[in-house]
């Protein structure tokens, strides 16, 4: 676990490392595509080495956190950084947050030597909004730095794709997740609860720390997942329509876990088994063809393919 000027970050060592000496040194690149799973803290990561450049007083590659640059950032309030991120109502990037990257990386640094965009949940953006994002990136500036986060990183035009430095980051292994919670205040029992309830999503587990009501919903959201195993075929069916736009890709979230859980359970592993019943439903070959075709349905749903056929695959491999 390293500690820059924000947060702890958990993980993600060979990438952290890598980015922190481009950083702390100005060697960077002018474009990066973070991608991994949701919740392993990828926007934090990008958001520790934008905070890097900004740092005029940087202490043996280390960010003071103290200096104006370092506070304006903390603050948010940073005149040299954008952050674009979905609309929350509509859950989209629309063409004109893109478009104003344009005017704002024309402008000379108002504090500091660098400027610096950062788009959150870059999935979001239509195929409009990636074009012109890509005519942005293909007039590099050198006093600036472009950070796009995904976990979807398919559902960005190859094009997009090839103009950025792609990074990938994966699962953080759930000794470090608990390490990590239990140095927020946690108990023991409760960090290591809290490292499996994640699954190896340390920003899952903070936020599910901190925040009681997420907490509640999250633990809804994968009963929800897990009625749908132990339904019959045909209220399964029935339910197709519950199942759309982020609570789809949740609902494969948790589903993947409980098949995951099942399929170690044949293999003796079964501590955190959802249902000990229900595991005996199933083959290690139903199992693992369930687990194939909830990949698929993520893949899908990437490429934009119709969610209610890729469900109605998935919903008939259940028993």
């Amino acid at each position: 676990m390293v500690t820059f000027v924000g947060h702890a970050i958990c993980g993600h060592d060979s990438v952290l490392l890598g980015l922190h000496r481009a950083f702390s040194e100005g060697s960077f690149f002018s474009s990066y595509l973070l991608s991994g799973p949701e919740h392993i803290g990828k926007k934090t990561l990008a958001l520790e080495c934008i905070g890097l450049l900004f740092c005029s007083e940087r202490k043996e590659g280390e960010a003071c956190g103290s200096c104006l640059g370092c506070r304006h950032f903390r603050a948010g309030t940073h005149p040299d950084f954008m952050l674009i991120s979905p609309n929350p109502e509509t859950g989209i990037i629309v063409i004109e947050e893109v478009r104003a990257t344009r005017s704002f990386l024309n402008q000379k640094p108002w504090m500091g030597s660098y400027k610096a965009v950062l788009v959150d949940n870059c999935h979001a953006l239509n195929r409009n909004s990636q074009n012109a994002i890509l005519k942005v990136l293909e007039e590099p500036r050198g006093n600036s730095v472009f950070f796009l986060v995904t976990s979807r990183p398919m559902s960005l035009l190859p094009t997009l794709r090839s103009r950025c430095v792609s990074l990938k980051s994966s699962l953080v292994p759930e000794p470090e997740i608990a390490s990590f919670v239990g140095s927020l205040g946690a108990l023991s029992d409760e960090a290591s609860l809290l490292a499996t309830l994640s699954r190896g999503k340390p920003a899952l587990a903070h936020r599910l720390y901190t925040n009681l009501s997420y907490r509640q919903k999250y633990r809804e959201e994968y009963e929800q997942a897990l009625s749908i195993f132990t339904s019959t075929r045909a209220k399964r069916l029935g339910r197709l329509d519950e199942c759309s736009g982020e609570g789809l890709w949740n609902f494969l979230e948790h589903s993947f876990y409980i098949a995951y859980s099942l399929l170690r359970a044949k293999y003796g592993f079964n501590h955190h088994l959802p249902d000990k019943q229900l595991s005996l439903r199933y083959s290690e070959s139903e199992l693992a063809g369930i687990l194939d075709a909830i990949t698929k349905a993520k893949k899908g749903i990437e490429s934009h393919i119709n969610s209610k056929l890729l469900l109605q695959n998935l919903f008939l491999k259940l028993k």
